[in-house]
């Protein structure tokens, strides 16, 4: 049954640079550059409709050609942009990303100032709209004091992507009112002021001090390792699926959208973190942050195929 997401967070013209041969730090490496679209926020949206659910998307766009560019993109991959704030006299803003020869990012800036024009007023103004929804998605791209906003108004249930360590401490109020979180390794030990490994005892340990400030699923990633899920009853670990990795920028927005939508539909833990893992491996094959092959169908033939 589809299921209706509101999701509030960063929209982002992308461009990534990928090196041909093995990165040589401070000298010109020869490679390819590509142009697209993502924004945490954005990718979580766009991959949520791809896999067939309604979704409400709040961000904001700059005034500029590639912004329009990008939400054009968004309304016709089935996202509603009719919330999303459009200013006319910021620019688009910009992730940059340089990848290695395998794909995987080497480093990356990011220009989201715009973000910050997505207040508790602007909230405010589509809160019942985001209440009407099944549930709430944000990122910590968003000012804090709008993280704080959604946790105390939103009476649809809350659910995070905690984006990058420096990002994840905005979730400290917040973090009892969430439903289900994605976090990663360093992003939950600076959110748990712990050390946290890819160790199943440590993952556990981590995922029930998580459900003792009230969270009730939680989600680690672990890269090429895999991912780590926990909903209270049943714990568990599962390796990344073989992929050919074109682009790994995204994956972890394919990823949360996927369990994201698993655990609203009700799916048992396991079939959750196998669909959220085979999304991620799809995307992987993509230059783009999302992948438009993505789907469903395509999961359930990817998860059909690994298993032979």
């Amino acid at each position: 049954m589809n299921k209706r997401f509101g999701v509030v967070g960063a929209s982002c013209i992308d461009i990534f640079a990928t090196s041909a041969q093995p990165m040589i730090t401070h000298d010109s490496n020869p490679g390819s550059v590509r142009f697209g679209y993502g924004g945490v926020g954005r990718n979580i949206a766009e991959n949520l409709s791809r896999l067939d659910q309604i979704v409400l998307l709040i961000a904001a766009f700059g005034g500029d050609p590639f912004s329009h560019q990008m939400l054009e993109h968004t309304k016709h991959a089935g996202v509603d942009t009719r919330a999303c704030l459009l200013s006319s006299a910021g620019q688009a803003p910009y992730y940059i990303a340089v990848n290695d020869a395998k794909g995987e990012m080497s480093v990356a800036v990011n220009d989201m100032a715009i973000c910050e024009r997505i207040t508790p007023a602007y909230l405010s103004g589509h809160l019942s709209a985001l209440n009407a929804c099944d549930a709430v998605v944000l990122d910590t791209n968003i000012p804090k004091a709008s993280i704080d906003f959604l946790a105390e108004n939103c009476t649809a249930p809350l659910l995070a992507d905690s984006v990058s360590v420096s990002k994840a401490a905005k979730l400290s109020n917040a973090l009892p009112r969430l439903f289900a979180l994605n976090t990663n390794l360093r992003e939950a030990q600076a959110l748990l002021q712990t050390d946290v490994t890819n160790n199943l005892i440590s993952l556990q340990s981590a995922a029930d001090q998580f459900h003792s400030l009230g969270i009730v699923n939680v989600l680690i990633t672990l890269g090429a390792a895999g991912a780590f899920l926990s909903d209270g009853n049943r714990q568990l670990k599962m390796s990344a699926y073989p992929t050919e990795t074109v682009n790994a920028n995204g994956c972890g927005d394919a990823f949360s959208a996927a369990a994201f939508s698993g655990i609203l539909s009700g799916y048992d833990p396991e079939t959750v973190l196998k669909s959220a893992l085979a999304a991620a491996a799809i995307t992987a094959r993509s230059a783009q942050s999302v992948s438009e092959a993505l789907s469903p169908t395509l999961i359930r033939q990817f998860l059909k195929d690994s298993r032979n």
